[in-house]
């Protein structure tokens, strides 16, 4: 329940093309490199976000560092990206969140709140990561 909260959270911000250029980047190399047996890293993606309208963003590099967005579902302000490294323990991550960027709305910029650590259990099924918060598709 707490990561359900801390993720989508961050539903208050936006998403811009360069955003979404850096994630299309990540996401092309992380499909290249990732196998099934690395679940669960990898560039993951839910379209559940402001009803269905736009795309959530969710990354796991093998580094052991990872960061997700949440889109501003008025279009006001930037993204809002989440930093984050993580650890995997059989079916479950725990997430140690860094101080995010301020996010930009409209030319001012304001300080975003770090959300406490959390964790979450997941699963993987094909192309999916099926997670306690929700399912991510590559």
């Amino acid at each position: 329940m707490r990561i359900t909260f801390l993720i989508f959270i961050v539903f208050l911000v936006g998403c811009n093309k360069s955003s979404l250029d850096d994630f299309e980047i990540i996401e092309e190399k992380f499909n290249t490199n990732n196998t099934s047996g690395a679940c669960p890293i990898g560039a993951w993606k839910n379209t559940t976000a402001c009803g269905g309208a736009i795309t959530q963003n969710f990354v796991l590099k093998s580094d052991g560092t990872g960061w997700a967005d949440n889109p501003d579902c008025n279009g006001i302000c930037d993204p809002l990206v989440w930093p984050f490294t993580y650890v995997v323990s059989g079916n479950t991550c725990f997430l140690y969140y860094e101080i995010a960027p301020d996010v930009n709305c409209g030319g001012t910029y304001y300080p975003v709140n770090q959300p406490n650590d959390a964790s979450f259990t997941f699963s993987c099924e094909g192309n999916s990561l099926v997670t306690s918060f929700g399912t991510f598709t590559k």
